[in-house]
């Protein structure tokens, strides 16, 4: 017997025979076990599809019904001298959704149409005009067709499509009352993933040509997700109005899932709703199918200890083969990790470079002009002068600031523009309105680069045609999270090259800050720097 154990063949054979029977064994409990998962995962899906097409035909009816709430409203009155009274009631409807940040109203009398624009913003809302490409397309939609009430639909503009509602009320007095909303689908998509930050599932809308209206990937928003031949699974569900549903490979997710098709009916337009589920099961569904798993981990710890009994000396020298991998990697890391800090270093000591020479490009041409400034101003108005001092030497205080990191909060930066901007006012006049500033107040307290508004501002006043015919505008506004410094766009022909020394100051520091969405250029009639929030 000793010998009959002692042959390493004998081992070899009742090796394989107990691989062979835990093979035949894992595959039985893995068929099982996946009949299981199926099934499970299906009902799963089609649960989780219907309670996210009743939240979306909800979210949805909510637009309509603010709509129908509003016509009647303006049905109780007898003519428009009342809309002025009615102002406060009209803007509340129309911003009571809370995915309608835009909206508008008009007043059609015989040919004059007056436009208000409503805009949603912290602790209330605020009036702005409306689109030209709003106004467009309220008079395509209501002239092709005089006894059309409503018209909605899907516009691109700019970066991002829109979603266009109107609706027209006729007065006693035969005037008109037209209002509706502007939906941006970028911020509709915001809207819902913080609806539901933490479910697994997700849905997405498309339109009838295969278009992505909505999905939790922003940047597949307006492009074409579906070719729509008729053999189509998406095509058919256009056709013939039914729900269908289909597995495949989530490029989003990186998973299979099970994906839910049903049509979507918004006003006139047909649109698609697609629900994604996972594939995936939770254990209380698949208890009674632990116990061959038990079974199963016995007979594994039966045969791994008997494999480590014979393989151990090769798995010793192995492990330490791996340990001596293990150190190498280790070193290489750490040489890495070096390397990067005297990157990040070298990034942070150009940007203080930058920084230094932006402060000793600032010092000598803004003193000189400022001093011509106050000279003329010692004699017209001695008042002025003093305050126009005090300012300056705020703002050389400012510059002359060492600030070793490079950073200031956005309240500091703010208070320096606009002592720097009051100076450039006192030399340019009525050519230089007043500047814009709408900065939300929970960005005043994060960080900005040294310097970086006042950057900005003179290579707009440098670069640009500054004159009483021609004044230049200057906002400073708040969005998402970053600040847009922007101006009318007026370039001049006699600027010479001053070598971008302040961009490519405010590039370094954002990138030693690990940021890169710093970005700056011409954008319509508009030149916009973008100033991320740090």
């Amino acid at each position: 017997m000793k010998r009959v154990f002692g042959n390493q063949r004998y081992l070899l054979f009742i090796g394989l025979i107990i691989v062979l029977a835990f093979t035949l064994i894992a595959f039985f409990i893995s068929g099982k076990l996946n009949e299981r998962v199926d099934e499970i995962s299906g009902s799963l899906a089609k649960n989780v599809y219907k309670q996210k097409a009743v939240v979306m035909r909800a979210e949805f009816d909510n637009l309509l019904r603010a709509i129908t709430t509003e016509e009647n409203l303006l049905k109780e009155i007898k003519n428009n001298k009342d809309i002025d009274e009615l102002s406060p009631a009209i803007r509340t409807i129309l911003l009571a959704d809370p995915k309608v940040n835009h909206a508008w109203y008009a007043v059609v009398v015989n040919q004059d149409t007056v436009y208000t624009g409503v805009n949603r913003i912290s602790g209330g809302y605020t009036h702005t005009k409306v689109s030209s490409f709003i106004k467009s397309w309220i008079k395509t939609g209501f002239s092709q067709q005089d006894t059309l009430s409503r018209i909605n639909n899907i516009i691109s503009y700019r970066d991002s499509l829109h979603l266009l509602n109107a609706s027209r009320v006729r007065l006693p007095d035969k005037s008109e009352v037209l209002f509706g909303f502007d939906i941006n689908l970028r911020e509709l998509r915001q809207y819902f993933w913080n609806v539901d930050k933490l479910g697994q599932a997700y849905f997405f809308l498309v339109d009838e040509n295969g278009i992505c209206l909505s999905h939790p990937d922003e940047k597949l928003i307006g492009k074409k997700l579906y070719p729509m031949q008729d053999s189509s699974l998406i095509k058919k569900v256009v056709n013939d109005s039914i729900v269908r549903h289909e597995i495949v490979h989530s490029t989003y997710l990186e998973i299979p899932v099970m994906q839910y098709y049903s049509p979507f009916q918004f006003g006139t337009e047909r649109w698609i709703l697609g629900v994604s589920t996972p594939l995936t099961v939770f254990s209380e569904d698949v208890a009674a199918i632990r116990n061959y798993t038990l079974v199963m981990g016995v007979l594994s710890v039966f045969i791994i200890l008997t494999l480590v009994l014979f393989a151990q000396l090769k798995w010793q020298k192995e492990f330490t083969l791996r340990q001596e991998v293990q150190k190498q990697s280790d070193q290489l890391a750490l040489k890495t990790q070096q390397l990067r800090l005297k990157a990040e270093r070298q990034e942070k000591e150009n940007a203080l470079l930058q920084l230094q020479k932006l402060k000793e490009k600032v010092d000598p041409h803004f003193l000189f002009n400022s001093f011509g400034s106050l000279n003329a101003l010692i004699e017209q108005n001695p008042a002025l002068a003093r305050e126009f001092v005090v300012k300056l030497s705020r703002v050389y205080r400012y510059v002359l600031d060492s600030n070793t990191e490079g950073l200031s909060s956005v309240e500091e930066e703010l208070r320096f523009a606009s002592q720097y901007y009051f100076l450039l006012q006192i030399r340019f006049g009525e050519a230089l309105p007043p500047l814009h500033v709408n900065i939300k107040d929970e960005h005043r307290q994060k960080q900005l680069p040294f310097m970086s508004l006042q950057t900005v501002i003179e290579n707009a006043i440098k670069h640009n045609i500054v004159s009483k015919t021609d004044p230049l505008h200057i906002k400073i506004e708040s969005e998402e999270n970053q600040l847009v410094i922007s101006n009318n766009y007026q370039l001049r022909n006699d600027v010479n090259d001053s070598g971008k020394q302040g961009l490519t100051y405010l590039k370094s520091t954002y990138s030693h800050y690990g940021n890169s969405s710093f970005r700056h250029g011409k954008e319509a009639d508009e030149y916009k720097c973008y100033l991320p929030l740090l």
